[in-house]
């Protein structure tokens, strides 16, 4: 055999990662139509948007953190042996 199972797994892992990648950017895209090879995808992505928002709405936001003074605690390592 000319090619061998390692080189042809390869070949097939690149190609299904690379259409995995292509799919994962036209799901992000925010397109309303999609033509290729004669197969029209038409989405709805005023449901989306509206979807995204909610979830942007909905997550947490960070702890603000005040900078206050640094104390000798702050410095110091705890050296001390146990």
């Amino acid at each position: 055999m000319i090619f061998s199972e390692g080189l042809i797994s390869g070949f097939y892992i690149t190609v299904f990662g690379f259409l995995g990648a292509a799919l994962a950017v036209c799901y992000k895209s925010k397109c309303k139509k999609f033509a290729c090879c004669g197969l029209v995808i038409e989405r709805d992505i005023d449901a989306e948007e509206h979807i995204d928002q909610i979830q942007l709405q909905q997550r947490p936001t960070p702890p603000s953190y005040e900078a206050g003074p640094i104390t000798e605690a702050d410095n110091t390592l705890n050296t001390e042996r146990v």
